[in-house]
């Protein structure tokens, strides 16, 4: 039997094609069917699905030649409507695949800052629906909270960056959902994964103990929060938010402190010690001497589409609607029920299949 396919679904078809053919007198192929209260098959190879599990095709011809093949049927949806998915944070990027065509709610909670002395930036929300087709999957990648004091590394995961002392904290991590990425790695980085974000919520900014124990900026919204309490003058600045379109200079006019696209700025050596900025569609620039700020938010729709630099993997097929990024100075929906200002701790990520 020719044909590749390995599965069919309740109420539809398949037409079987088989390269053996009869030879002599009778010239004749049957076909035939280990179980037709789960599949049955037409005198042509036609099958069709009628209940879930597994089922052998035979095709016979008048002299002795056989073929077999094996399919699986299912239903077409196993999800009922409302079935929630949730991510927490794991260090790798996890996948979603869709077992329904149908519409989905994406929901995405930023990473907070680190808290060393002024607490870390608390991250934001983001909320919008997608359809999807059966058999669609979606990369999901869950921010990482800040951390006190220096870290070796430039990023958690994510994108919160580093802080350079014992003093500051690291930026939290975003948390998004992409049309692309690579399953179980920590390399959130990857250009598949930047390029196909269909939401975004961005973490928050690392709190510092300089300058009377600066607050991180939190994160997500159109704008990344900034620390707006006191702050040393001259050479200390304090770290500035992402937007929607790029990275904002910090108050000495460093741009972006080293921030980007997906990633927030890190504290440098030297007299520029100071607090990591949040992950997000653009991160929150450092702090020097003083907070980080938190990244920005993203969702994309058609309007917001042309925000995306050139690269973009995405088409207007995967806009999503009803979607809103909500800053983390705002109150919003908790993962765990109720509602929350600004998320803290490590971010988190819900899937909710709503139907057709």
């Amino acid at each position: 039997i020719t044909n590749s396919e390995t599965q069919i679904y309740i109420g539809k078809t398949l037409q079987l094609n088989t390269s053996i053919s009869p030879s002599g007198a009778d010239n004749r192929v049957t076909w035939s069917s280990s179980n037709t209260n789960i599949a049955t098959v037409s005198n042509t190879g036609l099958v069709t699905g009628k209940a879930a599990g597994s089922v052998t095709i035979t095709v016979a011809t008048s002299n002795g030649k056989t073929a077999t093949k094996t399919l699986t049927v299912r239903a077409e949806c196993e999800y009922s409507v409302n079935q929630q998915f949730n991510y927490g944070y794991t260090g790798v990027t996890q996948t979603f695949q869709a077992k329904c065509t149908g519409r989905y709610k994406l929901e995405v909670w930023g990473a907070q800052g680190g808290s060393y002395g002024g607490s870390g930036g608390a991250g934001g929300y983001s909320v919008g629906i997608i359809s999807l087709p059966i058999n669609q999957v979606l990369y999901v990648s869950v921010g990482a909270a800040g951390s006190a004091g220096y870290v070796s590394t430039e990023f958690g995961f994510n994108g919160g960056a580093k802080a350079y002392d014992s003093q500051s904290s690291s930026g939290g991590g975003a948390t998004d959902i992409s049309l692309n990425g690579v399953a179980n790695s920590s390399d959130w980085s990857n250009t598949n994964h930047l390029y196909s974000r269909i939401i975004v919520a961005g973490g928050g900014g690392g709190g510092s103990s300089y300058s009377g124990n600066s607050t991180g900026g939190y994160g997500g919204g159109s704008t990344g929060g900034q620390y707006s309490g006191y702050a040393y003058s001259g050479y200390y600045t304090t770290g500035q938010g992402g937007t929607q379109t790029g990275i904002q200079s910090d108050s000495e006019g460093w741009l972006g402190a080293s921030a980007g696209f997906g990633y927030g700025g890190y504290g440098a050596s030297g007299c520029t010690a100071g607090s990591g900025g949040g992950g997000g569609w653009y991160g929150g620039s450092r702090g020097v001497v003083q907070g980080g700020g938190g990244g920005s938010g993203y969702v994309y729709t058609s309007s917001t589409y042309s925000y995306y630099p050139s690269g973009c993997q995405l088409n207007s097929s995967h806009y999503l609607t009803n979607a809103s990024t909500i800053a983390g100075n705002t109150t919003f929906t908790a993962p765990g029920g109720g509602t929350e200002t600004g998320h803290s701790g490590n971010g988190y990520a819900r899937i909710t299949y709503l139907g057709n």
